[in-house]
């Protein structure tokens, strides 16, 4: 009997073990878009070379809520919506069409702010700066910005003039070691570029295939339940507790909006100091290599939200913040001739405007801007690349109307 009992054991386990193996096997190579919050983690889920997406992926997804909204689980002010998100074959927020182009004069690299959360294809930053000058752009934000320089970059082999570089208030960024050496690669030997690239993509490959055995799928989908699910129960359960990274606002006409609380922490003199100096330094040698290649940088400033819709709220949710941290980063920027568009004023003018008309220019329940927001930092940046590099160039349809 107690053989029986000891073999029956054994009998369970193995059966549970090749149950959780066949799920795990199963799942790898489920395209289900459940239970993935938003196309982020969906579009990430393998990674193409020199990307952070799949490549030719596809995303759309109905009633699609804020990240804030998410992880405070606040149904009430969750603006639903779709998202559609398509990727090329480099894994970049492009059609494949933008690549008969000989030359793509401008790239644009960056954060989730240009790579386009939370709108649709149509609506990133790209694809109204392409509509506002009628060049071709390209979206190139999931890359990074220093595989341009070293060799590694996909898409190098179209000759950009610009580059735009999209720099979120308050990020950290500095200049390491292993930057220094990418931005400084000499790329003007095509056959050592060549098995540079070669060297990276076997990498890549190995890489791929480790990540296949050592990543369980099933731990990746429940940490995507937990956090589509979890967090937002258990935000919706503890909406006022302060450890929360999420502040519910009220502006001044009643709406409420979500801020992100790290965001709008003050910074110490010697963190200022810190990160003026890190942005400084890493935008300079960045600059220096754009010139080395015949390329301009253009860095363009995004002003958080709560930059912008401080003097919007009740007087007893304005809080205390580091004043004209961009203004500062700009003159710093402007000292080592890099070319540089604060989008702060405009954007501070813009939502007065849409603010008067009961809108707004960044989603309520998220970090993101909005595309009513997107287009005016589009005809910010459209005005100011007409007038630097373009002067000949037609200008209509570069004026702001945000009515």
């Amino acid at each position: 009997m107690q053989f029986v009992k000891k073999y029956m054991f054994i009998y369970c386990v193995v059966i549970v073990y090749t149950f959780i193996l066949c799920v795990d096997v199963l799942l790898r190579f489920s395209s289900s878009p459940w239970p993935y919050f938003r196309a982020w983690e969906y579009m990430g889920r393998s990674q193409a070379f020199g990307s952070q997406f799949i490549a030719n992926g596809r995303f759309e997804k109905e009633g699609v809520r804020g990240e804030l909204a998410r992880k405070a689980g606040n149904e009430r002010i969750a603006m639903l919506r779709k998202e559609l998100i398509s990727t090329d074959k480099y894994g970049f927020r492009n059609s494949n069409v933008l690549y008969a182009h000989a030359q793509i004069p401008i790239f644009v690299f960056g954060d989730s702010f240009m790579i386009g959360a939370g709108v649709e294809d149509s609506q990133t930053f790209p694809s109204q700066l392409q509509d506002v000058l009628n060049l071709p752009v390209c979206n190139a934000a999931t890359g990074n910005i220093e595989d341009l320089f070293s060799g590694y970059c996909p898409i190098r082999t179209h000759k950009p003039r610009i580059v735009l570089f999209g720099l979120l208030e308050k990020t950290t960024y500095s200049l390491s070691d292993r930057t220094k050496k990418k931005l400084s690669s000499d790329t003007s030997n095509n056959a050592l570029m060549h098995i540079r690239i070669l060297g990276k993509r076997i990498d890549h490959a190995i890489d791929n295939i480790k990540g296949w055995f050592s990543r369980p799928a099933l731990r990746r989908w429940a940490m995507q339940c937990k956090r589509c699910y979890l967090e937002s129960f258990f935000g919706a359960l503890w909406q006022n507790v302060s450890t929360l990274p999420v502040l519910e606002a009220t502006l001044q006409n009643g709406d409420a909006m979500l801020f992100f609380k790290p965001s709008i922490k003050k910074l110490s003199a010697d963190e200022l100091k810190q990160r003026r100096q890190g942005v400084k330094d890493y935008f300079t040698a960045l600059n220096d290599a754009c010139s080395r290649n015949n390329m301009f940088l253009v860095v363009v400033l995004i002003p958080n939200k709560y930059t912008i819709y401080k003097p919007f709220l009740k007087p007893e949710d304005q809080l205390d913040i580091t004043k004209n941290y961009l203004e500062l980063v700009e003159s710093d920027l402007l000292e080592e001739m890099v070319h540089v568009v604060n989008l702060t004023d405009m954007f501070r003018e813009g939502a007065c405007g849409y603010y008067e008309m009961g809108k707004y220019i960044y989603w309520q329940d998220g970090t993101h801007w909005n595309p009513d927001g997107i287009k005016i930092a589009a005809q910010e940046v459209g005005c100011y690349i007409n007038d630097r590099f373009y002067p000949q160039g037609p200008k209509a349809g570069l004026m702001y109307n945000w009515k």
